[in-house]
């Protein structure tokens, strides 16, 4: 599982693989056990609030066919309306899941890609 959290939140630490702030991009990879590795990339990205909007309309529009599209209308901020969109593709030995948290206080987008790789 994978969790975006604010700094000071109190999660458990059982299970926890690693923690690390959210700041440009990052790639992390880790063998969780024999066969199964896992690693994400996410990339933070502050925008104009015309781009905030347009990313929020093709996401909206692409999650009618792939994906899943959850907008927060009540958290609105000058227009801005957060949402997630998170899209998946499982294949054999893989699974692949791409999402995108959005947060008009700060305009920005957080995307996140994840493998969960399965060779041996």
């Amino acid at each position: 599982t994978e969790l975006i959290s604010t700094p000071g939140q109190l999660l458990p630490k059982r299970g926890l693989i690693e923690r690390f702030q959210f700041r440009g991009q990052r790639t992390h990879k880790c063998t969780l056990s024999r066969g199964l590795s896992y690693m994400t990339d996410f990339q933070v990205e502050k925008m104009s609030p015309n781009l905030y909007r347009q990313s929020h309309y093709d996401l909206e529009r692409f999650a009618k066919n792939r994906g899943m599209f959850i907008p927060f209308p009540d958290l609105a901020i000058s227009g801005l309306e957060p949402f997630s969109y998170i899209d998946f593709e499982a294949r054999r030995d893989e699974l692949h899941i791409h999402t995108f948290h959005a947060f008009p206080d700060q305009v920005t987008i957080i995307k996140t890609q994840s493998l969960f790789d399965l060779h041996s």
